[in-house]
């Protein structure tokens, strides 16, 4: 059984993988330069903080899926970013499977897109954070209740 993170971030990657406007482009810990022919994109992290409640038996994760959209357009940039935004919060906001359930994200939150001139053509970049709470036990970390 992988970490609970990695569960979350493999699911994510699994739903998101073949939307309309991005396909197979679904990255994880993409740690060189994008290239023009990757866009649009998006690149999938999790980070976590842990707390115990009820210990020793009980652990609640707080882990934050973070999905950033990547995309160039010479025109409708803007329009672009918010139809893949639609495409990642349909999916992830419908529940993801995880410990036999779909696991609902807790909040959501969406940055203000940014837009960059420096290429060839306008690239334009958000980010959307989901949040979602697990809670495994400390006899099997990996399985989320």
């Amino acid at each position: 059984m992988s970490h609970p993170r990695a569960q979350l971030r493999q699911a994510a990657v699994t739903a998101l993988t073949g939307l309309p406007t991005t396909g197979s482009r679904v990255f994880v810990d993409r740690e060189y330069t994008m290239q023009q022919t990757d866009l649009p994109c998006l690149h999938v992290s999790v980070s976590e903080s842990t707390r115990v409640a009820g210990f020793p038996a009980i652990y609640v994760r707080s882990v934050s899926l973070r999905v950033r959209l990547l995309a160039k357009a010479t025109t409708g940039l803007s329009a672009l970013l918010d139809q893949i935004a639609l495409e990642v919060e349909g999916v992830l906001l419908a529940g993801l499977p995880i410990g036999g359930e779909p696991l609902l994200p807790q909040d959501f939150t969406a940055s203000d897109p940014e837009l960059s001139v420096l290429t060839d053509q306008p690239v334009g970049e958000q980010m959307l954070t989901f949040d979602y709470v697990l809670h495994v036990t400390a006899s099997a970390p990996g399985s989320v209740l």
